[in-house]
């Protein structure tokens, strides 16, 4: 079996979100604007985590 590689995102669960965003749609846009996409493979030297706080996810969508 190869070894499988991800990055983990954790999103502050109690902050204010644009257009009531859901955590799938964050993931999709923080995906899509750092790494074209869900379909992405990790390469070394990628973070194994990435916290998402709520300036984080506010500035996602003004990207």
């Amino acid at each position: 079996m190869d070894d499988c590689a991800a990055i983990i995102i954790e999103i502050d669960k109690g902050c204010d979100r644009p257009n009531n965003m859901s955590d799938d749609e964050i993931i999709d846009v923080y995906m899509e604007n750092n790494y074209c996409g869900r379909n992405y493979e990790v390469e070394e030297g990628d973070p194994d985590k990435v916290f998402l706080d709520e300036e984080d996810i506010w500035g996602l969508v003004e990207e």
